[in-house]
């Protein structure tokens, strides 16, 4: 069993079905680009279906028959931004779910789902927890693991003794943090960007915080956030409609509904001067992070953003940074740039390592390069070559079932449209040079990039 299912995740998924009907409900088509060896695309079609539970959950589901697999996610509106100042609990809420649940102990647990040959796993972010589910769909697998996640829904255990275990653990690996460079800017720069909330929790804040978390704060957060009003359920799978209902709405039902607060994101963002930061750090190299706040994913201008940062910093060794800071002039080994867009305003950033003796020059290359991008837009050609880029791309983000199901959960999560997949190739198609020019006039700000270097000695370009 564990062979099969190892040799099934690395297969790659062919979908060679047009599906034109697909029991009555509303369609939509997912378009999963193929590569051949000409590079000539050819397409496939994949129907979504979307409804909503009684209970409120949102629920998205693709029928996926290439494999006798379901991948199934329950992702709740119940990330640190949710905390309050109980830094770590939503992490450790997520993770404490799998160690022990209703008569499941933590060993009995993992033996459950191992003699099964099906995984659960879970994750938590700033927005959401998620839990993922992956089994074969023969019913005689399929049901007892939903039968085992059922229970992670209603009768956690969140063990004391198990929880001060995860907290130990985790502070140890906390210890780690002063050590590396990367975490000690990112820390920085979230505080001089996002002062005062979840974004900015350090590892310090961690520490102080997680030994203060009980088993009665675990099941207080579980029993205030875990609800299908506040949770998008994610099918994909070889399972039929009426079962992926059935599914859906057991653990709907089982969540249950509950008075919960929309979270608007209303935080403080820093519109002070833009701040210079020097952090000593035993190294002959610094880290570099130049950066402010962005844009929301829901934005307007984000593809038009997003192509455009694909030209300047997001394209590896094709991108103007790279081939001006690193290829001409050999200061770094490698440049980037990006907008983390979210729910919230995310942050723009360019993020670089050089010499110590190094760091104003490749500060002010890169600053230069962006000036030039803002004022001139790309060329012709950067264009063609990026939207290629990218349109082939896209076929990779959706060429198995989890990248699907992550796909599925971006629509819930952020609201996109029924078909924005269907229509995402024809939107990056459409965006010119003079788009990319005029959104990066309005949200890209070089006077106001804030600027964290942590190095050693003979530094300079920050204070």
């Amino acid at each position: 069993m564990r062979v099969f299912l190892k040799f099934t995740q690395k297969c790659k998924i062919i979908y060679n079905n047009l599906l034109s009907k697909f029991h009555g409900k509303l369609m939509i088509t997912m378009l999963i680009i193929l590569f051949s060896s000409s590079l000539n695309l050819s397409f496939a079609i994949l129907p979504i279906q979307h409804w909503q539970t009684p209970e409120g959950a949102k629920v998205y589901y693709i029928y996926a028959k290439e494999i006798p697999m379901l991948d199934l996610r329950v992702t709740v509106d119940a990330g640190a931004f949710r905390e309050d100042k109980d830094y770590g609990l939503a992490g450790l809420t997520a993770r404490l779910l799998t160690m022990g649940a209703a008569d499941l102990d933590e060993e009995s647990f993992a033996v459950a789902l191992d003699d099964l040959g099906s995984s659960i796993g879970v994750s938590a972010g700033n927005d959401t927890s998620t839990l993922s589910l992956r089994s074969l769909n023969d019913a005689d697998i399929l049901m007892p693991s939903l039968e085992i996640l059922k229970k992670m829904l209603t009768k956690p255990h969140f063990d004391p003794n198990i929880l001060k275990r995860e907290i130990d653990n985790t502070l140890v690996g906390l210890e780690g943090v002063d050590e590396d460079q990367s975490a000690i800017a990112s820390e920085a720069l979230m505080h001089i960007l996002y002062p005062d909330n979840a974004l900015s929790t350090d590892s310090k804040m961690l520490t102080q915080s997680l030994p203060l978390l009980t088993q009665t704060k675990l099941q207080q957060f579980f029993t205030r956030f875990y609800h299908a009003n506040n949770s998008i359920i994610i099918l994909v799978g070889d399972i039929d409609l009426a079962l992926a209902q059935q599914i859906s709405s057991e653990i709907s039902t089982l969540l249950g509904k509950s008075s919960i607060e929309k979270l608007t994101y209303s935080f403080k963002i820093s519109e002070d001067k833009a701040v210079n930061l020097k952090i000593d750090f035993n190294s002959p190299q610094s880290n570099v992070s130049l950066s402010h706040v962005g844009i929301e994913r829901m934005h307007p201008d984000y593809l038009a953003l997003s192509l455009g940062n694909h030209i300047l910093g997001s394209s590896g060794l094709n991108s103007r940074l790279s081939k001006e800071i690193r290829e001409k002039r050999g200061l770094t080994y490698s440049i980037y740039s990006n907008f983390s867009a979210g729910r919230y305003q995310g942050p723009f950033t360019i993020g670089f390592s050089t010499k110590n003796e190094s760091v104003d020059e490749a500060i002010a290359l890169a600053k230069e390069e962006l000036i030039k991008f803002i004022e001139n837009g790309p060329t012709a050609e950067e264009l063609t070559l990026s939207k290629n880029n990218i349109i082939g791309g896209f076929a990779l983000g959706l060429d198995s079932n989890r990248k699907l199901a992550s796909a599925l959960l971006s629509m819930g999560m952020y609201d996109l449209p029924l078909d924005y997949y269907e229509s995402y190739q024809e939107q990056i198609k459409a965006i010119s040079a003079d788009d990319i020019k005029a959104a990066f006039k309005k949200h890209v700000h070089p006077d106001k990039l804030n600027i964290v270097v942590v190095g050693g000695e003979n530094i300079g370009g920050a204070k």
